[in-house]
């Protein structure tokens, strides 16, 4: 078909829904309900539907997959290089490996200015970070010749006994462009994640609307959980999700029992009295019982977060309780701060996520996005937190995480939530207080509870370096960071992913970063990327010096600093400039007391570290 005529048909999906779906279309909440639709399919309709970008995107995505697993053995091999944005990160840790991480991102293959390929590739590591690898795998429709609209929002999970789960979302049209199909689809891998397995039912939810009709029917924004307690319901992944329908908009929740390869027939966890829900989270506690959080309105002015649990393994669950009141743009008449800069309209949410404390029976936490609780603020958004201690029953008069000073307009957004098994609480999200005056450059910032949430620690700064956030969609057609990042945790260090531009000309990389528990200095900073590479730190253990071994793709200027377990710098080479390729470097260690310390590699991206031993 020529791209005029493709452009049209899809140019006709969106306009010809009407979303006439209650007994009184006039009213507000139908209104604020349209809107919220219109909203969703604008976030998804990302991809170029011309065949000559598609096919020179797919044909760039292809020879760099075939280049990767040519190169999969070599430690100097990129794994995510930045030719394509990666953004909107979800990551999972193994529970029988620490060292076992996989993360996945959406990939949007940029050709002539328009996106023509989107995929969600998986990386894993074995070795805690210190090299990945990407999977062959790809998440593609299910169905042949389905012309991909737009999709993605990968989410993983880990069971009890190490699988892996991968879920993503299809959203796609067919060659006659009289149906919008979307499609909830999941695999799992036993070698954690460089593998992966399809099954027959890789569907495990699906929706379709005639294109102009106005019954607008639709699955989206799914997250998975798995059973680690040893109740009955050990094992079984459970997936939530907002489904578009007949009478509204539900959160739904199916299950897949242990064993079985096909998730068991939805159910839904939404009341009737809230017309319009979305951006479900869902997590297990210690007796096996679901919990599942979720946004939603009764009246298209006022909206709340709301949570509900299933004792029964997910079959069934009990009455929502409101975990608190939200001011948000576009989502509450009485914001006050009109958005995020840098963020568009159809990028903009709560981002609201929720954790189970199997530590702390009955604890359970969530943090969210907003400009306010009951009553809009002038001073930008913050991160809020609240908790319960009753297995979400009642829950805390939600307190701000972000400590920087209040009144000042800056923005802070995209909070990510973690606890490990001691109890402590780690929270990441973008800040800007660090540009008071133009409130755009953000860098990832975090704190951490170790009370059961009544406080948090000072925050602190992850990144090394902000990023213009208005420079962050340009490579990917203002999709920018996407709509969440993910913290790990283990009882020793905190491992957050997140999506960072500051390069500030629209590439975006997977960063991550390793943070001491116990001191929370940030050990390392490191893009999924082979700008730069601590390759090799010897003897060890040394004595009177030590020697460096690394590599650069391009120019760029290093130092390495020397720091005791406290993180005073003990020993520094200055700053110099090295030309792309693998150097060596000597640093003196002569007169230091014997024990452990650690030696960074620093560059303007960011900074690789090994722990070594001097006697």
């Amino acid at each position: 078909m020529h791209r005029f005529i493709l452009l049209l048909a899809v140019a006709a999906i969106l306009p010809g829904i009407a979303f006439a779906q209650n007994d009184n279309p006039g009213s507000r909440e139908q209104e604020f309900r349209d809107r919220f639709m219109q909203r969703t399919l604008e976030g998804h309709q990302r991809l170029s539907l011309d065949p000559d970008i598609r096919a020179k995107a797919r044909e760039l995505n292809r020879r760099r997959s075939e280049a990767l697993r040519k190169g999969q053995d070599s430690d100097n091999y990129p794994v995510s290089d930045g030719i394509f944005a990666e953004s909107e990160i979800h990551a999972a840790i193994n529970p029988t490996d620490p060292d076992n991480i996989v993360v996945s991102a959406i990939r949007q293959v940029v050709v002539q200015g328009s996106i023509g390929d989107l995929t969600c590739p998986i990386y894993s590591t074995t070795d805690a970070g210190w090299t990945w690898t990407e999977s062959a795998f790809r998440s593609e429709p299910t169905v042949a010749d389905a012309i991909l609209f737009g999709g993605g929002d990968p989410v993983l999970a880990f069971d009890a006994d190490g699988r892996a789960y991968f879920s993503w979302l299809n959203a796609f049209v067919d060659q006659s462009f009289n149906h919008l199909y979307s499609e909830l689809c999941w695999v799992y891998s036993d070698d954690g994640g460089w593998t992966w397995t399809q099954p027959a039912s890789t569907v495990f939810a699906e929706a379709s609307m005639l294109l102009g009709h106005p019954d607008a029917r639709l699955v989206d924004k799914q997250w998975m959980a798995v059973d680690r307690s040893s109740s009955p319901h050990r094992g079984t992944l459970y997936a939530a999700f907002v489904r578009f329908a007949s009478r509204g908009m539900i959160i739904c929740v199916t299950r897949k029992e242990a064993g079985k390869d096909a998730f068991e027939n939805e159910v839904w966890v939404s009341p009737d009295s809230l017309g319009t829900v979305q951006y479900a989270s869902i997590d297990v506690d210690e007796q096996g019982g679901v919990h599942v959080t979720y946004f939603g309105t009764t009246d298209g002015s006022r909206s709340a977060l709301w949570h509900v649990r299933s004792t029964d393994g997910g079959k069934t669950f009990g009455t929502p309780s409101m975990v608190s009141n939200l001011i948000f743009p576009g989502l509450s008449d009485d914001d006050k701060s009109g958005g995020i800069r840098g963020i568009t309209e159809r990028r903009l949410y709560p981002c609201p996520q929720m954790c189970v404390d199997r530590s702390r029976p009955g604890s359970v936490y969530m943090a969210w996005t907003a400009s306010g609780v009951t009553e809009g603020k002038e001073d930008g958004m913050d991160i809020y937190f609240a908790r319960s201690t009753d297995y979400g029953a009642t829950w805390s008069r939600p307190m701000l995480v972000n400590d920087d000073p209040r009144g000042v307009l800056v923005d802070q957004f995209y909070p990510s939530i973690a606890v490990n098994d001691d109890g402590v609480i780690a929270v990441t999200w973008y800040d800007r207080r660090e540009d008071v005056e133009w409130n755009n450059d953000a860098r990832y910032y975090f704190a951490v509870s170790r009370n059961g949430g009544e406080s948090f620690s000072a925050n602190r700064p992850i990144a090394t370096m902000p990023m213009d956030m208005f420079k962050a969609g340009d490579k990917n057609d203002m999709f920018g960071i996407g709509e969440y990042t993910q913290v790990l945790m283990t009882n020793d260090r905190i491992i957050p992913f997140w999506t960072d531009g500051r390069r500030n000309n629209g590439d975006l990389l997977i960063y991550s970063a390793d943070i001491d528990l116990t001191t929370l200095d940030v050990r390392s900073v490191t893009p999924f990327t082979a700008d730069f590479r601590l390759l090799e730190v010897f003897p060890q253990p040394a004595d009177a010096q030590l020697r460096l071994r690394f590599s650069l793709e391009r120019s760029m200027e290093v130092r390495l600093v020397l720091t005791d377990l406290l993180g005073r710098t003990v020993r520094e080479l200055p700053r110099r400039a090295f030309a792309a390729g693998e150097h060596e470097a000597a640093l003196s260690a002569a007169g230091l007391p014997a024990g452990s310390y650690q030696l960074m590699l620093v560059t303007p991206e960011g900074q690789a570290a090994r722990m070594i031993r001097i006697f």
